[in-house]
């Protein structure tokens, strides 16, 4: 399942093989496959979900309603008390083909519908914590699950971080990097504690649980760093006088970070991905000021309004990004999504901002191009480049995408670095520009 929101949550570079299946032994892998094995329903028209409800396995048929999945129908599909899929009124599949489960859904969801007992559906946390909270002696997937279900939960107060939050939960806030009050800071972090209490004692009695971002060792050390990257979103002030804990992660965790930030060019932007390759990088800049002069920044969550506002700040003793549209061009849903369609025009960056401005706020933007040119600069010798990057099978810019490609436009001489090359479709055309030095790749500006 692709979500038409945004996922908030940090992608990971590894996917996590599960292992661990709900007490019916039914798993969304054979849920997906079963229903497109014998039913023909094009699943992107239509967007159909699914809803895991303890034993029970619902399929959901979703309408658009103010640029989201709204359910407007729910079939019972598996039923785990009789131990069977249920037939369902929709036209036979006479063309039925395999699929990949990854093209449907992440590693994140995938175990998370296969491990926790209620998941799919908006407010699926609060039926896990009201099973597992006050449940003695609970087993180590359930105590891992409790744990997401509490991360979701108070992740769920400031935004709808993955689609699943009850919108009327979510808190009203300015938008400011400081919009919390002290109430509402207490409130978050003494919730998201008991996400952190669990992973530390599942920690402490099994070390080598596994989870998707490796060993739960590094889970509960990355899920402090959450509560800690929310609050410099949210609670800047609050952040900056938080003290992390000593040794939260081993030196071997550390190695790498330490070794990619010490090989950034000065004053760089040094760019991350997921969990491993971001909380690590940050835990060293907070606690050990290691290159403070690194403005360092995360291209999944240039997706999300409040981080690319904060990203357009100092960090510790770094310049901020610098991009040519303010908030109101990326705020809430705003240009979530610009489609590509094909065409031999070349489209400047620099003009995105006029682009964009011919759109009302319900249009969407769609953009008649197969290349995007980059206009480089170098501030000190006022020198000018083109750069022309080819878009195949380029269907759409989601906005962390275009947000990215705006920083790249105004870099200004300044380099920017990267943990790998891009495997994206969009950003496939600027391998051929990115120079490898140790565990970095600089874009050649």
């Amino acid at each position: 399942m692709k979500r038409i929101t945004i996922v908030v949550l940090l992608f990971v570079q590894t996917q996590f093989v599960n292992s661990q299946v709900d007490s019916s032994g039914m798993t969304i892998e054979k849920v997906i496959m079963e229903f497109y094995k014998n039913y023909s329903f094009n699943y992107f028209d239509k967007f159909v979900t699914f809803e895991k409800r303890k034993n029970n396995w619902f399929v959901v048929y979703n309408g658009i309603q103010d640029g989201e999945l709204a359910p407007e129908e729910k079939k019972l599909f598996y039923d785990g008390k009789a131990g069977k899929f249920q037939a369902l009124q929709l036209e036979e599949n006479r063309e039925y083909k395999e699929i990949n489960i990854y093209e449907y859904l992440s590693p994140y969801d995938v175990r998370n519908f296969n491990l926790q007992p209620y998941y799919g559906y908006k407010g699926w946390y609060k039926d896990v914590i009201k099973e597992y909270e006050n449940k003695n002696g609970l087993s180590d997937d359930e105590l891992y699950c409790l744990g997401r279900a509490y991360s979701s939960n108070y992740m769920n107060l400031v935004s709808d971080h993955d689609g699943f939050a009850l919108k009327k939960e979510i808190w009203k806030l300015p938008f400011s990097m400081n919009c919390l009050t002290s109430e509402q800071i207490d409130q978050f972090e003494k919730g998201y504690n008991n996400a952190i209490n669990c992973f530390k004692k599942l920690a402490d009695r099994n070390p080598s649980y596994e989870t998707i971002v490796g060993k739960i060792g590094m889970k509960y050390a990355n899920e402090v760093m959450v509560k800690y990257n929310i609050f410099l979103a949210y609670a800047a002030k609050y952040a900056e006088k938080m003290v992390l804990p000593a040794d939260l992660y081993t030196e071997e965790q550390l190695a790498k970070a330490r070794k990619v930030l010490e090989t950034c060019p000065t004053n760089a932007i040094l760019c991350s991905y997921g969990d491993n390759d971001h909380y690590p990088v940050q835990y060293l800049q907070k606690t050990k000021g290691l290159r403070k002069d690194v403005c360092f920044i995360n291209i999944t969550l240039l997706g999300i309004d409040r981080y690319v506002y904060r990203y357009t700040f100092p960090q510790f003793d770094a310049l901020p990004i610098t991009i040519s549209v303010d908030p109101s061009f990326y705020l809430g849903r705003k240009n979530e999504m610009i489609y590509l369609l094909d065409s031999s025009n070349i489209f400047e960056m620099s003009n995105l901002k006029s682009f964009l401005q011919n759109f009302k706020p319900n249009d969407i933007p769609v953009l008649y191009t197969n290349s995007i040119s980059l206009t480089l600069s170098n501030e000190l010798s006022k020198n000018k480049k083109k750069l022309t990057i080819p878009l195949l099978n380029v269907k759409h810019f989601f906005k962390n995408e275009w947000i990215l490609l705006e920083i790249l436009e105004n870099l200004n001489g300044r380099k920017i670095c990267f943990p790998g090359l891009f495997y994206e479709e969009a950003f496939k055309g600027l391998n051929a520009h990115l120079e490898q030095q140790g565990d970095l790749w600089i874009f050649k500006n």
